[in-house]
């Protein structure tokens, strides 16, 4: 099966949880708080090789808890992810 038939199964199936998520960013946007939100695929424990980035955006593929642990401390104090929603994977 494609990613273009798997993904409205998907969708359909998580469509709480996708709604629960996309609540959450509201809340955050209309905050006062400094927020950047990291959407990683799924996590696996593989030893930590880069991860890879896009603004307002989905990356497809898993994400190594090493890899996302670092992407954290890197976005921390970069003012242009504050206010974002960060779409992340591993390379």
């Amino acid at each position: 099966m494609s990613r273009l038939t798997l993904r409205p199964i998907v969708r359909t199936i998580f469509r709480r949880v996708y709604a629960d998520l996309e609540a959450m960013e509201q809340v955050l946007a209309a905050s006062s708080l400094d927020w950047t939100v990291l959407r990683p695929g799924y996590l696996t424990d593989h030893p930590a090789t880069g991860y890879r980035l896009a603004i307002e955006a989905n990356v497809p593929g898993a994400m190594r808890r090493a890899d996302l642990a670092r992407a954290m401390l890197d976005v921390l104090d970069d003012p242009t992810t504050q206010h974002r929603a960060l779409g992340i994977a591993s390379r």
